[in-house]
């Protein structure tokens, strides 16, 4: 199945990293949403959606130290 979204590390500064979610539908951006968190929680960050509307998100995601 070919990739229907996409991934941008907008911000990366001190610690925390802001990346921009872009999907070709709605479906699409919240199954890559999913899997991104899914993917850097169990590695001891904190993750926060800081913008959403229904195919661009932004996530922030900082050590938990």
């Amino acid at each position: 199945m070919a990739k229907d979204y996409k991934i941008y590390t907008i911000l990366n500064t001190q610690g925390k990293v802001t990346v921009e979610i872009i999907g070709e539908t709605p479906e699409a951006m919240q199954r890559a949403q999913r899997q991104y968190l899914r993917d850097y929680h169990p590695m001891g960050y904190n993750s926060h959606v800081t913008f959403e509307t229904s195919t661009t998100c932004q996530i922030t995601r900082w050590n938990k130290c």
